[in-house]
């Protein structure tokens, strides 16, 4: 079985958005340590406690930090609760 992480990466009240960020990219690379398949940065906009609205440019810094794991951006865009499409961006 292959098992891969979601990441919305939410600011903590505690942390600034940077370090939020740093402990990011170090949770891919343990991810990546216990053997998951994949990680994925969701992408979101205009949403108070989260730390990117850019996963591209997270994508592209875990890539540099990884080796064997799949990085990728999950997109979703609600226009109403009964209507959502996913959109799904990887590295491989």
């Amino acid at each position: 079985m292959q098992l891969g992480i979601l990441d919305q990466m939410p600011t903590p009240k505690n942390l600034t958005a940077e370090q939020t960020v740093q402990h990011t990219l170090s949770l891919v690379e343990l991810a990546e340590g216990w053997g998951y398949s994949s990680y994925w940065f969701a992408e979101h906009h205009g949403t108070k406690g989260m730390a990117s609205s850019s996963p591209e440019i997270m994508m592209a810094a875990a890539a540099s930090r990884t080796k064997q794991i799949q990085v990728a951006v999950a997109e979703f865009f609600y226009r109403n609760i009964a209507h959502t499409k996913s959109l799904l961006n990887s590295s491989n």
